[in-house]
């Protein structure tokens, strides 16, 4: 940083707290003989009961290993079940072209991907 202040050293000290803390924390990855990207999500239509926004998560597995997570509130109101999964879906898409993209640029490709639907 190019002026950093009282307020940055004290974020800088609470960062380093929380990861001295959780220092036996962590993802556990294991070697699996088939590495593929699979991509799951689901959608909680319209459960906001204040704005009526939807709620989609989505969890990326390479193999057996959990790669990449989220959830969050969609930013417009769907106007059904069927556009909410289809919100889902494309920002799981999204993410599962980031990650194939940023591993064939590391030089590993990929012998497969494939994305699950999963409506709970």
């Amino acid at each position: 940083m190019y002026a950093p202040r009282e307020p940055h050293l004290i974020v800088v000290k609470r960062i380093f707290r929380y990861l001295k803390g959780t220092l036996n924390l962590g993802l556990h990855l294991v070697h699996t003989p088939l590495i593929a990207l699979n991509g799951f999500y689901d959608t909680d239509w319209a459960d906001c009961h204040d704005d009526r926004q939807s709620t989609s998560g989505f969890a990326i597995y390479m193999g057996n290993n959990l790669l990449s997570w989220g959830a969050k509130k969609q930013i417009t109101v769907s106007c059904s079940m069927v556009e909410a999964e289809y919100r889902a879906l494309a920002s799981t898409t999204t993410e599962l072209m980031w990650l194939m993209n940023l591993l064939h640029a590391i030089v590993f490709h990929l012998q497969s991907y494939t994305v699950t639907i999963s409506v709970l």
